[in-house]
């Protein structure tokens, strides 16, 4: 009986050690999966901004501006104008799905995507140019990894695109441009936040507070976690 016991209780303690060992297995490997699904959306997002950065330069390169390829001119462009168009000729992303709002201005929704054209001369940060003749591409509610990761992709290095510039929700009026757009005239931030972004750079913007008091990026996604590429 004595035998027995031992035995019963052994068993019992390798049956407990067992279990601890496949839960710390299910932990590591549920972690691991959690960081490879993180990195597939991140590279989607960055593969995203240069699939409709391309197709729109693709279709419009015959038009004298992005207002007159998508039918509009100047004064009567809206923000749903641009998004419209590339679900309209079926040039988004396949993984992107457009709503059409009021049966007639579309939105595409992924992750808070925004496309919209811009016609106002000025109004958008960057370099002087003719209205309707660049357009914006904007992620909302993102992580601050995701903002920080995004922010740092070069998409000014794909040679089908021409990006002017890029800023981001809490910093609007701080553009980051190309060394050669600077004026002589430059400022000290100016100078030292060009295009393209370093990570340093990018964790600075990506951790500001726009003056309310608590980060505008953190673990969650956030609306107020916002990056913006003006391409021309």
């Amino acid at each position: 009986m004595k035998n027995k016991s031992h035995q019963s209780g052994y068993t019992m303690l390798e049956a407990i050690m067992y279990i601890a060992l496949v839960i710390s297995v299910v932990i590591v490997f549920m972690s691991v999966v959690n960081k490879m699904w993180g990195r597939y959306k991140i590279s989607r997002m960055t593969s995203q901004v240069t699939e409709i950065a391309k197709a729109i330069s693709d279709r419009c390169v015959a038009s004298a501006s992005y207002a007159e390829c998508i039918g509009s001119n100047s004064a009567d462009i809206t923000t749903g104008k641009m998004a419209t168009f590339l679900c309209n000729e079926n040039l988004q992303p396949k993984d992107m799905k457009c709503t059409f709002v009021g049966g007639m201005n579309a939105h595409l929704r992924y992750r808070g995507v925004h496309v919209t054209l811009e016609d106002i001369e000025g109004s958008t940060p960057g370099r002087g140019v003719e209205a309707g003749k660049y357009y914006v591409v904007r992620y909302k509610w993102l992580t601050k990894q995701e903002c920080v990761e995004l922010a740092t992709f070069d998409v000014g290095s794909n040679q089908y695109i021409d990006l002017d510039s890029v800023y981001f929700y809490n910093n609007e009026g701080k553009v980051f441009k190309w060394k050669s757009d600077l004026t002589s005239g430059a400022t000290i931030w100016e100078k030292t936040h060009t295009l393209p972004i370093s990570n340093t750079a990018a964790v600075e913007m990506c951790s500001g507070t726009n003056g309310v008091g608590a980060s505008l990026c953190d673990d969650t996604p956030k609306e107020t976690c916002s990056i913006t590429w003006v391409f021309d």
